[in-house]
């Protein structure tokens, strides 16, 4: 993979000396790049053509990058800035949102592993995010819970850690109504058995997760060598399933879209066994 042009979504940087930084990319085709762009914060002519609009969290481009697997970093030598979802230097609720998904993107995806739904995802959710604040200022937290918890299930849908609300992970068996059930993270699941933890969900959260799994396609490998029709179809399934469980978790109330982003952002902790700096805006501790 020696050179790349792709699309791409900014999930992190820092300088790397007064004219150049370090970038994390998630890229449509070519998942996670980890790079140095040179000179891209210079002013002269030829590098502002070369990065234009600049490189920052949370923008959208086409990145165009020298990927070799013997460097630990590729070179980014140009950067073409097609959105730069400027809502989120203006209002602090949706940025917190939004650092969160690409926080996660960035922690659940090893390097150069291609996964084109969950750019997809990533994107319209950033898409999402920004058009309830330029729609309603006061950005309702039902739709920002909605979009999150949309954004959440179908990224651990996409890895294959989608959790199971439907039978006893334990034993098994079909779980039986009641008011409230365990959820095991280390199973990944509902059981009406004993846990190491006191993780509690109630009846209503799990009904919300059991019709959102009824819109959601099982989960199907992804890789950089599928035939283009294939990846047309995959990404318009992504795009399509989005607005779907969307759309139904945007009627549901705000309580319970609480409830459920905070369960599946704990049982992402546990996968990955640390907490994110951006998890306390979604755990609200």
């Amino acid at each position: 993979m020696p050179r790349i042009k792709d699309n791409a979504i900014c999930i992190k940087h820092l300088d790397w000396s007064e004219t150049s930084q370090i970038v994390v990319l998630f890229t449509e085709s070519h998942g996670l790049i980890r790079g140095v762009a040179k000179g891209s914060k210079r002013n002269s002519p030829s590098l502002i053509a070369r990065f234009s609009g600049g490189i920052e969290l949370m923008t959208q481009g086409e990145v165009l990058a020298t990927v070799k697997q013997t460097d630990a970093l590729a070179a980014v030598t140009e950067w073409d800035l097609q959105k730069d979802f400027h809502p989120f230097r203006r209002k602090l609720s949706i940025q917190r949102l939004g650092c969160y998904a690409v926080d996660l993107v960035g922690h659940m995806y090893p390097e150069q592993d291609p996964h084109p739904s969950t750019y997809h995802v990533l994107r319209m959710t950033l898409e999402k995010l920004c058009g309830i604040y330029l729609q309603n200022k006061s950005c309702p937290e039902q739709l920002l819970q909605a979009c999150i918890l949309t954004f959440q299930y179908l990224i651990l849908n996409d890895v294959g850690y989608a959790p199971n609300f439907e039978f006893d992970v334990q034993t098994g068996e079909i779980l039986s109504k009641q008011s409230s059930y365990n959820f095991d993270p280390v199973a990944g699941g509902l059981t009406m058995g004993s846990t190491r933890e006191d993780w509690r969900v109630r009846q209503s959260t799990v009904e919300v997760f059991r019709q959102i799994i009824q819109l959601v396609p099982t989960q199907t490998e992804q890789t950089s060598d599928q035939d283009e029709d294939a990846r047309e179809d995959l990404i318009k399934l992504a795009i399509y399933t989005y607005e779907q469980v969307y759309a139904l978790l945007s009627q549901v109330d705000p309580d319970t879209l609480i409830r459920g982003n905070r369960l599946l952002c704990s049982y992402i902790r546990a996968l990955l066994d640390k907490q994110l700096p951006t998890m306390p805006f979604i755990l609200g501790k």
